[in-house]
This record gives structure tokens, C-alpha cells and sequence, in this order.
């Protein structure tokens, strides 16, 4: 386990230079800079001597290749620079708002994962009867659905019939009231989860409905075990693994998906802050934000893959 545990380590870190070298790379390919961004309309007010001037002072001078140097020099010292907008350090940008993420993406993966391993097992038990033809069916149309789309319908709805409005723009933290964080955070996460909910529940009843034909199934079931004991331990358990790797996959685009959700619902949280960073050209911000992700969704996987052999003793890493 060591071995592969370090392995997977040195993989995770190679694959995090990659990220980083793409997006220094695709960033710079935006048209205009930070300058121009600044300056907007003001720009003809200003010598081509003075612009440069500036772009000097904000180092955007430099080729590409050089800016990136530099940014991984910071990284080594233990920073990830600083914004070109705010001036103050990427860590405390991101970690201002990455909490306000990671309580969204949670909160999603926790609402998807119990409602789609509970409908997609419900469904593979129930087979070709109306409840599962319906499950399908509410399966497609959750994988249907574009989650910005889903936000604004829950939005009118609320506002229309309702006459209430989630609170928005600035976030209510849970300790100081669990209530109006959970009614800040509800809507969102159900947005964003419907896509996990569906794909889920569609995987686990694949899963299910070939383990339910295996003959340790018939075995614990001869021996008199209940149905519930015979889904819950034996056939739902070994059907986990697809499950498990969906989970982990599912984790990256919840991640991406929270960008457009946050903004929907005015969330004050990475992807809001990484749409604003990529509209102000605010590189070194985007590629701090970029990079963070990126991290995130590898230890995530890894996490998957240890969980592996704890679902599954079969399952030896050496």
C-alpha cells in the first residue's frame, strides 16, 4: 500500500505540472491583459510608453514562459503570488471563499450519493414494474436538465409562489446560524446534485441487477436471511464498486458545475470568484483557483481508490 500510495503521489504531482503549464498557457491566449482590462475606455487617454509602463510594473511584460517561472518559484516558497486586481495573497483570496465550495459540493455529493443509491437500488428491486419505469424515466430527465436552467426555474418558483428568496450574496456561516446557512445552501445543492442523483441511481441499478443473479445471492437467501438483509449486505455491498468510481468521478464535475451555480444564486465562493478573475485577466488569481481544484479532485480520487479495499478485501495495492 506505501509503494502505491507513493506512486499515486508522484502521479498526482506530475499531473498538477501539467494543469498548471496548460492553464498559464490558455490564459495567456485571452485577447487583452489586465492592463487593458483596467484601463478599459481610458486606454486612449494614455502614451504607449505609459501602458507599458504598466504592464512592466505588473510584470505582464515578460513571454509567458518567464511569468510561469516566476509563479512556480512563489509556489515553492509557499505562496501562490498574489492577485493582479486586489494585490493581496491568492491563498487568502482562495481561502476566503473555498469553504463556501466545498460546504456547496458536500452538500450536493451528500444529497446525490443517499438519493441515487436509494432510487437506483428501489429500481433494480422493483424491476419492470411501474415504479422503476418511472425512476427511469425521472433518471433521464434529471441528465437532461441544464443545472443553470434548473437554478433560475427554482429561483422564479420561489419568488413567484413562494414569495421567498434564498439569501444571497453574503454567505451565513453554519455555526453561527445552521438555519439560514441550510436555507442559503438547500436549493443550490439540489441543483447541482440532480445530474449526480440520476447518474447514480442509473449505475447502481445496473450494478444491482447483476449481482442479484450470482449465486451467493441465492445462497444467503436459502439460508434464510431476509430480503433486506440480502440486498442491503451482500447484494448491494459487492455492486458498490462502479458506484464508488462514478463517485469520484461525479466529485470533479460537481466542482466545475458549483462555477455556474454560485453564480446563479449569488454565492460568494470559488467558481464566483474564478469567473470574475478570468473577465479582469487576473492570471496568476485564475491559475491559483485552476491549480486548487485540480489538487482537490486528485486526493479525492485517491481517496476513492483506497476506499477500494475497504469495500472490497479482495482488492490488494502493492
Amino acid at each position: 500500500m506505501t509503494n502505491y500510495l507513493m506512486h499515486r503521489l508522484l502521479l498526482i504531482i506530475i499531473t498538477l505540472i501539467g494543469v498548471s503549464v496548460l492553464v498559464c498557457s490558455l490564459t495567456r491566449l485571452m485577447p487583452g491583459d489586465f492592463v487593458d482590462v483596467m484601463l478599459g475606455t481610458q486606454k486612449g487617454m494614455l502614451t504607449d510608453h505609459q501602458i507599458q509602463s504598466l504592464r512592466s510594473a505588473y510584470g505582464l511584460d515578460k513571454p509567458w514562459p518567464v511569468q510561469y517561472w516566476e509563479w512556480v518559484k512563489s509556489i515553492l516558497r509557499g505562496s501562490l503570488g498574489y492577485s493582479l486586481r486586489t494585490g493581496k495573497s491568492v491563498l487568502q483570496e482562495i481561502g476566503g471563499r473555498l469553504q463556501v465550495t466545498l460546504e456547496l459540493t458536500v452538500m450536493s455529493m451528500f444529497l446525490g450519493v443517499t438519493s441515487g443509491i436509494l432510487l437506483g437500488t428501489l429500481s433494480a428491486i422493483r424491476r419492470d414494474r411501474p415504479s422503476d419505469f418511472i425512476l427511469r424515466i425521472v433518471g433521464l430527465i434529471g441528465l437532461s436538465i441544464p443545472r443553470f436552467w434548473l437554478g433560475l426555474l427554482i429561483i422564479l418558483a420561489l419568488t413567484t409562489y413562494v414569495h421567498w428568496l434564498p439569501p444571497m450574496g453574503t454567505v451565513i456561516p453554519f455555526f453561527r446560524n445552521p438555519a439560514g446557512n441550510l436555507a442559503q445552501f438547500i436549493f443550490p445543492a439540489l441543483t447541482l446534485s440532480l445530474g449526480l442523483t440520476a447518474s447514480l441511481m442509473r449505475i447502481t441499478r445496473s450494478a444491482m441487477l447483476e449481482v442479484l443473479h450470482h449465486d451467493f445471492v441465492l445462497t444467503a437467501s436459502s439460508k434464510g436471511l431476509s430480503n433486506r438483509v440480502v440486498w442491503l449486505k451482500h447484494c448491494l455491498r459487492n455492486a458498490l464498486i462502479p458506484v464508488i468510481t462514478l463517485i469520484g468521478m461525479q466529485f470533479g464535475y460537481l466542482l466545475g458545475g458549483a462555477v455556474v451555480i454560485e453564480c446563479v444564486f449569488s454565492l460568494r465562493g470559488v467558481g464566483r470568484s474564478l469567473i470574475n478573475a478570468i473577465s479582469h485577466r487576473d492570471y496568476v488569481l485564475v491559475q491559483g483557483i485552476v491549480l486548487t481544484i485540480a489538487l482537490t479532485f486528485a486526493f479525492v480520487n485517491l481517496i476513492i481508490d483506497v476506499l477500494y479495499s475497504v469495500i472490497d478485501p479482495r482488492i490488494r495495492y502493492t
